[in-house]
Parts: structure tokens; C-alpha cells; sequence
């Protein structure tokens, strides 16, 4: 009878740990799943909203500023507003004045940085970032993320630095950081000159 009862308990522990095993493995599994579903997701909340609200700042600006305005790409190394006392110094006083010359751009470019950071936060929290097909899936939007911060670096950082306190906007400058380098630094209207070239 002992004999018996030996067999039923080990039966008892391998079928237990069969059963912690799997419970492992489809945890695994769903997480993994998660953050791809996470991935896709930030990807259409970039498509939907913030590519829809940089549209409408775009538009808004050049039916009511400026039809030629041009929305010029600053690329700075050192995240610090002093530095575009030097750099591109007439660039950057352009995007802070654009802002400071109408409220509704100013609430425009508010609500866009908002919705970036939002993303940015987003993407840090999901750990997504750390998932090789998670950034596959991101990886068409490294390209316009970049360009719309470096469209709006000077109000990113006078914001940051002379209105709101240096917190304002740290997720979105960190992944700024992480990209920059990983993207193209020609303007659209750059590559399709170039694209026309090879006609």
C-alpha cells in the first residue's frame, strides 16, 4: 500500500509541475503577446492623433500665417535652450515666435507635444523599446517622430526651460535622444527634390 501511495504523490508532484510549467510558458507568452498588441497600438495612436493634430497645426498655420511658412528641422546635440542662442539661432527664434504670435498655435503645439509625450511615456512604460518585434513595429514612425520634435525643438525646450520647469517634457526628449540618430536628417522637401532628380 505504502508503494502506492508513493507512486500517487510523485504522479501528484510531476503533474503539479507540469501544470506550474505550462502556466509559465502561456504567461510568458500572453506577455510577449502584450507588448506587441502594446507596439500596435502606440503605432496607431501616432498614425490617428498625433499625425492628425501635426496636420492641423500645419494647416492652421499656413491658411491663417503664413501660406509659405516653412517648418524647419533643428538638430542639436545638447538638449539646452542656450545653445540655440548660437545654433541656428534665426530658426529657433521663428518656432518660438510662431507660437507667441497666436494662442490657438500655441495650444495647437501644447496639445501635439502632449500627445508625443504621452507616446513617449507610453513606450517607456510597456517596455517596448526593449522587445526586438516590438521596435520593428515602431519602426516607421522614428522617422516623423523625429522630424515634428525638431520642428518644434526651440518651443520644446523654451517651454521646458523658461515657462513650465525642466520636468516639462523629459520622456519625449529621451526618446528624441534614443532616434535622432537612427533617422534620415533630410527634409521631406529635401528627398523629394532628390526623388525628382531620378526621373
Amino acid at each position: 500500500m505504502k508503494n502506492w501511495l508513493d507512486v500517487l504523490e510523485q504522479i501528484a508532484i510531476i503533474t503539479t509541475g507540469a501544470s506550474v510549467m505550462g502556466a509559465f510558458i502561456s504567461y510568458r507568452y500572453q506577455k510577449k503577446r502584450d507588448k506587441l498588441i502594446d507596439a500596435a497600438n502606440q503605432l496607431s495612436f501616432f498614425r490617428e492623433k498625433i499625425l492628425g493634430e501635426t496636420a492641423e497645426l500645419a494647416r492652421y498655420v499656413w491658411e491663417n500665417i503664413d501660406p509659405n511658412y516653412i517648418f524647419d528641422r533643428i538638430r542639436i546635440e545638447k538638449l539646452d535652450l542656450k545653445i540655440l542662442r548660437n545654433k541656428e539661432f534665426s530658426k529657433s527664434l521663428k518656432q518660438i515666435n510662431l507660437s507667441g504670435k497666436n494662442l490657438i498655435i500655441r495650444l495647437k503645439q501644447e496639445s501635439l507635444l502632449n500627445m508625443l509625450e504621452e507616446l513617449s511615456i507610453k513606450i517607456k512604460v510597456y517596455d517596448i523599446l526593449e522587445n526586438k518585434k516590438c521596435l520593428e513595429i515602431l519602426s516607421e514612425i522614428k522617422q516623423p517622430f523625429v522630424e515634428i520634435v525638431e520642428q518644434n525643438i526651440a518651443f520644446i525646450l523654451f517651454e521646458r526651460d523658461a515657462i513650465v520647469g525642466r520636468s516639462a517634457y523629459s520622456e519625449l526628449l529621451n526618446l528624441y535622444i534614443k532616434w535622432r540618430d537612427d533617422v534620415e536628417q533630410k527634409t521631406p522637401q529635401e528627398r523629394l527634390e532628390e526623388f525628382k532628380k531620378h526621373d
